[in-house]
C-alpha cells in the first residue's frame, strides 16, 4: 500500500514538474512574439517617417489640359510650361489678279511658354517659331518679363510685354474670337520693353496699370529703343457691377487706355506703321522716304459686355503723330473702331480670356461635339486725309477700310478648336487714277492647339 501511495506521489510531481515547464515555454514563446510584434510596430514608424521626410522632399507634378505644372513641396517655387500653335489658311475670293492678299497656308504661331515662380516673384518666357507671308522663318521673342508682387495693388514687371493700350490687343492670343484682330489693335503697340506698375484699386472691380517704354509705331513690335525717347502708356479698367446682383451686368467692363511719346525718325529708321486688312493684306503705307518726327499720342476708349453664353467687345481708338517728308511735316490722326459680338450656340459661357470651355469634349463614341460659338464683327480704319499727296500715295494707299466679318469657332475640347472667318472688306481709294482699291473677301480657317 505505502509503495502505492509512494508512485503516485512521484507521478504527481513529475506531472506538476511537466506542467510547470510547460508554462514557462508558452510564457516565453508569447513575451518572445510580444517582442518581436514591438519591433515591426516600430519598424513601421521608422518607415512612415522615412515616407513623410521624402515626401517633403519630392515636387509636386501634374500634367494635364493646362501643361505641365511642377512644383515644389513647400509650394514656394513653380516650374510651368504651356504653349499655343496655330495652322491658317487664307483663301481670297475674285482674287485671280493678285489685286489683294496671297491664297496660302502659314503657320501663324508656334509658342513655346514657360513660367517660372519664387515666392512673390515669376518670370514669363515666350519666343514665337513661326513665320509669316512676310517674315518667314523669323524667330522672335514676344514676351520676356519679370513680376514681383507686392501685394494685390502692386505688382511692378520689367521686361518686353504689351503696353497697357488696346483692349483687344491685350485679350490673349489663343482667345481672340476672330483669327487676326479688329482695327482698333491697329493703333496700339503690339510689344515694346519697358517698365509698368499695375494692381488692383478695388478687388475684381478697378484696375490699372501705367508704365514707361521704349516707345515704337503702331502695331510696332521691337526689341530695343529705336531713339532716345520714351512713351508713357496707362490704362484704367472698371467692372462696375462685378459684386452687383444684377447677374446680367455683372461681365460689364469699361476702361479707357492711352500713350504718350516722341518719335525722332529718318529717312532710314522711319518708325512708321503699315496698316493691314483682315487678311493682312498692306492697304496703307507711307512714302518711302517719310518719317516719325514729333510727338505721338493714343487714345482708347473701350469696352466690353459678357453674360452667359453672349459677348460684345467694342473699342475706338486715335492715333495721332507727326509725319515728315522733306520740307512737309504734319500731324495726322488717324482713327478706328471694331465691334465683336460672339455667342455660344451650345450654351457654355463667353469670356474675355481663358477661351471657350465645352461642357462635354468632342467624342464620336459618347456622342458628344463640343462647343460651337457664332461670331460677327464690324470696323473701320480711316487714314488722316491729309496725309495724302505728300505723305502717302493716293494711287497706292486707300484712306479708309470698312470690313464686315462672320465666323463659326469649333471648340472640340479646350485644347483643340477649329476656326473659319468670312471678311468682306471695302476700300475709299488706293488705286490709280483716284479709283478704289479692289474689294477684298477672305476665307481664313484655323486650327488652333493650347495647352
Amino acid at each position: 500500500m505505502k509503495k502505492i501511495l509512494l508512485t503516485a506521489s512521484a507521478i504527481g510531481l513529475v506531472l506538476a514538474s511537466g506542467s510547470a515547464k510547460a508554462e514557462d515555454s508558452t510564457n516565453g514563446r508569447i513575451n518572445k512574439l510580444e517582442q518581436e510584434i514591438q519591433l515591426l510596430k516600430r519598424q513601421q514608424e521608422v518607415n512612415d517617417e522615412k515616407s513623410a521626410t521624402n515626401a517633403e522632399k519630392s515636387a509636386n507634378v501634374e500634367i494635364g489640359k493646362k501643361g505641365l505644372s511642377i512644383t515644389s513641396p513647400d509650394k514656394k517655387y513653380q516650374f510651368e510650361t504651356h504653349g499655343v500653335f496655330q495652322f491658317d489658311n487664307r483663301s481670297f475670293i475674285s482674287n485671280n489678279n493678285q489685286t489683294t492678299g496671297r491664297s496660302e497656308n502659314i503657320v501663324r504661331k508656334a509658342r513655346p511658354i514657360i513660367t517660372l515662380k519664387a515666392g512673390d516673384a515669376s518670370l514669363y518666357f515666350m519666343p514665337d517659331f513661326a513665320g509669316t507671308s512676310s517674315t518667314a522663318n523669323n524667330t522672335k521673342i514676344f514676351d520676356a518679363y519679370a513680376d514681383y508682387k507686392f501685394n494685390n495693388a502692386a505688382k511692378i514687371r520689367v521686361g518686353k510685354f504689351k503696353p497697357p493700350v488696346g483692349l483687344e490687343e491685350l485679350q490673349p492670343d489663343a482667345d481672340v474670337v476672330f483669327n487676326e484682330r479688329g482695327y482698333a489693335a491697329s493703333l496700339a503697340p503690339a510689344r515694346d520693353v519697358g517698365i509698368q506698375l499695375s494692381g488692383e484699386i478695388l478687388p475684381d472691380v478697378l484696375e490699372y496699370q501705367v508704365g514707361v517704354f521704349n516707345g515704337n509705331a503702331d502695331l510696332g513690335n521691337t526689341d530695343g529703343d529705336l531713339d532716345d525717347k520714351k512713351d508713357f502708356a496707362g490704362r484704367i479698367f472698371a467692372k462696375p457691377f462685378r459684386n452687383s446682383d444684377i447677374v446680367s451686368l455683372q461681365g460689364l467692363g469699361l476702361g479707357v487706355g492711352g500713350s504718350a511719346g516722341d518719335r525722332e525718325g529718318t529717312t532710314t529708321n522711319r518708325q512708321v506703321p503699315t496698316y493691314v486688312s483682315p487678311g493682312q493684306a498692306s492697304f496703307f503705307t507711307y512714302n518711302s522716304t517719310a518719317y516719325a518726327d514729333g510727338v505721338q499720342t493714343r487714345a482708347s476708349p473701350q469696352a466690353y459686355w459678357y453674360s452667359g453664353n453672349k459677348g460684345l467687345l467694342a473699342e475706338y481708338a486715335i492715333s495721332s503723330q507727326n509725319i515728315t517728308l522733306g520740307s512737309t511735316h504734319k500731324e495726322l490722326q488717324n482713327k478706328s473702331w471694331n465691334v465683336v459680338a460672339t455667342y455660344v450656340l451650345t450654351g457654355e459661357d463667353s469670356n474675355y480670356s481663358g477661351g471657350v470651355k465645352p461642357a462635354n469634349d468632342f467624342n464620336l463614341s459618347n456622342g458628344t461635339w463640343g462647343a460651337l460659338e457664332i461670331i460677327g464683327r464690324v470696323g473701320s480704319l480711316e487714314i488722316d486725309r491729309d496725309a495724302f499727296p505728300i505723305l502717302a500715295s493716293a494711287s497706292s494707299s486707300a484712306r479708309q477700310a470698312d470690313s464686315y466679318g462672320t465666323g463659326l469657332n469649333w471648340y472640340l475640347s479646350e485644347n483643340l478648336k477649329i476656326a473659319t472667318n468670312y471678311n468682306y472688306t471695302i476700300f475709299d481709294g488706293g488705286s490709280t487714277g483716284g479709283k478704289d482699291k479692289p474689294e477684298e473677301q477672305v476665307i481664313q480657317s484655323r486650327i488652333q492647339v493650347r495647352f
